[in-house]
């Protein structure tokens, strides 16, 4: 019995524990604090829990990005459809559709989370988003 509650408590605090390389998890509380223009902040908005080729596309391309030294944030923000619908406040105050998910942002140095963002276009593929951020960002990511 001891093994099997060692187990389960294992799976929840590792689910509730559970990041993408590189990738900075944003909420209604700390999306103002981080998006406040000291940096570049490329955000992506979709479903809570994502998946799928899109999904591993942004993950490569913050990976890259968290391991050079390009001064350039990637960040999620997962908004929840059901329940208390956490985050669905941000989505709506960037006038983001939950069926057009997932959707990109870049905010560039200088641009605090009031200004308006620069809405990504291109391919959900990650040289296109890695090629879109040292574009738009003047970002330098070394491959």
């Amino acid at each position: 019995m001891s093994r099997l509650l060692f187990i389960a408590c294992s799976l929840v605090a590792h689910v509730l524990g559970y990041t993408e390389r590189g990738i900075l998890k944003l909420d209604n509380t700390t999306f103002d604090r981080i998006i406040d223009g000291s940096r570049a902040v490329f955000v992506r908005f979709d479903k809570e829990y994502s998946y799928g080729e899109e999904h591993d596309a942004w993950k490569a391309y913050a990976k890259m990005v968290g391991e050079s030294a390009a001064d350039l944030l990637s960040c999620d923000v997962g908004v929840s459809e059901y329940g208390d619908k956490d985050n669905s406040d941000l989505s709506e105050r960037f006038s983001i559709k939950t069926e057009d998910f997932p959707q990109y942002r870049l905010w560039k140095k200088g641009m605090s989370s009031t200004a308006d963002p620069i809405k990504y276009t291109g391919e959900k593929k990650s040289d296109d988003f890695l090629r879109f951020a040292q574009e738009t960002a003047g970002a330098w990511i070394g491959l």
